[in-house]
């Protein structure tokens, strides 16, 4: 999987929650020029003050936001699934949030293992 640079996969959050460049910039109070260095990998100042305020811009908890980031890089080819993490997963309640965080990590316990397994 390749890693893409936080900027690319906030923006694609915030293009698919449909709010422009302006709007973040007026809900965080950053300049649109340094909204778009950061979406566009240009620099490296992304601070966690700076995701605080990106995760209340775009109307979500920084634990969703977080949660979506690290989804949508393990995601990026799946339609479906991404729908759902984008369009139904922040209006789940905290405890099926919980309940899939603690299914994607027996997931990933589980492939862990799997490989241990095969490469021995």
């Amino acid at each position: 999987m390749e890693e893409k640079p936080i900027g690319f996969l906030l923006k694609k959050i915030r293009l698919e929650k449909g709010i422009s460049q302006r709007q973040l910039s007026k809900n965080i109070g950053m300049d649109r020029g340094s909204i778009s260095q950061i979406e566009n990998g240009k620099t490296s100042s992304m601070t966690i003050r700076i995701f605080l305020k990106w995760a209340s811009g775009l109307n979500m908890t920084p634990s969703d936001l977080l949660d979506m980031v690290t989804l949508d890089a393990e995601i990026s080819d799946n339609n479906e699934l991404r729908s759902f993490i984008f369009n139904d997963y922040p209006n789940l309640g905290e405890e099926d949030k919980d309940w899939i965080r603690r299914t994607i990590t027996m997931v990933r316990e589980r492939k862990a293992e799997r490989d241990k397994y095969n490469t021995e």
